[in-house]
């Protein structure tokens, strides 16, 4: 594991020590990720009106990258970091397909936003086009200033659609904490359809569950996973069968394995 900076250290005390509410996500479901650029200044400073450098990267529709510019101008008490870094965020949304510039807009945390478990921990951004997208911040390695996503409280976004967007390098990555975060939306699913007695629709969830957790299986290779996979095609299998409590507790099993894989 990459070794853990000063700010790292920092940020890990502070969430620690925070001692704050969950924050609540906006319902939906992920469909993309950003990911911005910090150039930061070569001293350790509290960061305050960054400018950062964005890539928007569509997960389900299959749109062409998009560019932003912005702006932190909040983050948690005594976080700091010292030269550049990258900013990671899982966008979620109520719709599958985000306009471009959908994600123009100012982002900030509710108070005692900061949580652990989304990504790593962090503080869960709303706003956007009337406020209907939420950033859920991953943790991404290596280098300074990376994870700064945790801390950050205040955002603001504006596209840019006559540039191209810098590239993405943490991709790889964040694609896996994205299938997983959908995989486990959908595990949830089933559970409250097959609670309702509703088989099919439990069969209906454990399917995408299972293509989202099969995704983060092929991007990286996890036992839980593996192990949750087998249990969302039992689910499936019982659901089709009009097996309702069969079923779901098939799905319960898989999400037991696939937030095991969160941790």
């Amino acid at each position: 594991m990459a070794r853990m900076t000063d700010f790292r250290r920092t940020l890990c005390c502070g969430l620690l020590l925070a001692g704050l509410a969950p924050a609540a996500a906006l319902p939906g479901e992920q469909v993309g990720v950003l990911e911005c650029h910090l150039s930061g200044n070569g001293i350790t400073v509290l960061i305050e009106n960054q400018a950062l450098d964005c890539v928007y990267e569509d997960e389900i529709g299959g749109a062409q990258p998009q560019h932003y510019i912005g702006k932190l101008t909040k983050v948690g008490a005594n976080i700091g970091v010292n030269g550049p870094g990258d900013l990671v965020w899982g966008v979620v949304a109520a719709t599958n397909a985000l306009a471009p510039g959908a994600l123009t807009g100012d982002y900030v945390g509710p108070e005692a936003s900061l949580r652990v478990g989304v990504g790593g921990g962090g503080a869960i951004l709303v706003g956007g086009s009337n406020n209907t997208i939420s950033l859920q911040p991953f943790n991404v390695e290596g280098g300074e200033g990376l994870g700064l996503s945790a801390g950050a409280e205040n955002v603001n976004l504006s596209f840019v659609p006559d540039q191209p967007p810098p590239p993405m390098k943490h991709k790889h990555h964040v694609m896996f904490w994205g299938h997983l975060h959908a995989a486990i939306h959908h595990a949830k699913e089933a559970i409250e359809a097959g609670k309702a007695g509703h088989a099919d629709a439990v069969a209906h969830h454990a399917e995408a569950a299972l293509r989202h957790a099969e995704a983060a299986e092929t991007a990286n290779a996890n036992p839980h996973i593996k192990e949750a996979i087998g249990h969302l095609r039992a689910a499936i299998k019982q659901g089709k069968e009009g097996h309702a409590e069969a079923a779901t507790k098939h799905a319960e099993e898989a999400l037991t394995h696939l937030e095991a894989a969160w941790q």
